[in-house]
């Protein structure tokens, strides 16, 4: 038999599984489960640099960030192990900065992506591999829309 629909109800305590004709409801404690929102896998997640520190890796792993200003200690929180992705778009005046947090690691003798020199409207795409405590990060520069 396999469960068809996992259901939480009330304050969160009550778990009905049902499968096949069979329905079951179980109360139990899920203090220290981890819960995640639901994200469907074209979800892109929109994010103003006020959110980047730290941003919620509850509500999904691509996110698109608009520089409307520098993020000075980008970091991320709630990361399980995986991939995130993250597209960073200049705003009209560009030259919008990011540093990254001390558990970011970025290939040797290239170091963290440097946006300074950016001009408007100018998009970097940094993807991280999380070990669940430390992000590896590797970034695609200077893409334009001409």
């Amino acid at each position: 038999m396999a469960i068809r629909e996992v259901e939480f109800k009330g304050g969160g305590t009550a778990l009905k599984l049902i499968g096949g004709s069979y329905e079951g409801k179980l109360s139990i404690d899920i203090d220290g489960f981890k819960f995640h929102n639901s994200v469907a896998q074209n979800d892109i997640i929109e994010l103003l640099p006020v959110n980047c520190s730290p941003v919620d890796a509850r509500l999904g792993n691509i996110f698109k960030v608009s520089l409307t200003s520098s993020i000075t200690n980008f970091d991320i929180d709630y990361a399980d192990v995986g991939t995130y992705i993250f597209i960073f778009v200049q705003d009209s005046t560009g030259g919008k900065t990011v540093s990254f947090a001390d558990n970011f690691y970025f290939i040797s003798g290239l170091g963290a992506p440097d946006f300074s020199g950016d001009s408007s409207n100018t998009i970097n795409i940094v993807s991280f591999l999380c070990d669940g405590q430390n992000f590896y990060g590797t970034y695609m520069q200077d893409f334009v829309n001409s």
